[in-house]
């Protein structure tokens, strides 16, 4: 049998509260998914079948919906705070009532639609991307960057080849300028 939808209607809301900004108290989510797993009888079945799935399902929605009203109007920089504050977010979640299981499948929930679907084109931004950042020295971001893209393969993929493209063309500009 099914945990009562309004059971894990309520934890959704309360966990999409606590990420739009409003304070929670963290002990009732915490004794609400002890009840889960206490109703799989100490295992995690209930609390995979009927929470997880739907929880990393509506995570992967509010990302994708943050992502898409952020990229545009954030800069390269602020936009990779944004998704650092978001991964801290959701390994604190994970540590503080969710169970570790959870962590690894909701931030790719996380890095998918925020870095993934985006990595291009916070890398070519012209006036924030990543040859910005190089002109104006911008090392903490750039870091920030790349500790954040090394999580998701095509974009390290992406950054790599970026910065391999930009080295051989400033060789090739070094070499025509002295010759």
């Amino acid at each position: 049998e099914q945990v009562h939808p309004r059971f894990i209607n309520f934890l959704l809301d309360e966990i999409n509260n606590e990420r739009t900004g409003e304070n929670l108290e963290r002990e009732v989510l915490r004794g609400a998914i002890k009840i889960l797993i206490e109703l799989g009888f100490g295992n995690n079945n209930v609390y995979k079948k009927d929470f997880e799935k739907i929880f990393l399902d509506k995570s992967q929605e509010f990302y994708n919906n943050e992502a898409m009203e952020k990229i545009t109007t954030h800069s390269t920089g602020d936009y990779l705070k944004v998704v650092q504050k978001r991964l801290d977010e959701e390994q604190e979640r994970c540590l503080d009532f969710l169970i570790e299981e959870t962590k690894k499948p909701l931030l790719k929930r996380i890095l998918s639609p925020m870095v993934e679907n985006h990595c291009k084109a916070l890398i070519n931004k012209p006036d924030s991307g990543l040859a910005y950042l190089i002109r104006q020295k911008q090392y903490s971001t750039i870091q920030l960057m790349f500790k954040i893209f090394t999580q998701v393969p095509t974009a390290r993929k992406m950054f790599e080849n970026f910065l391999v493209d930009t080295v051989t063309d400033d060789c090739s500009n070094i070499t025509r300028d002295t010759s």
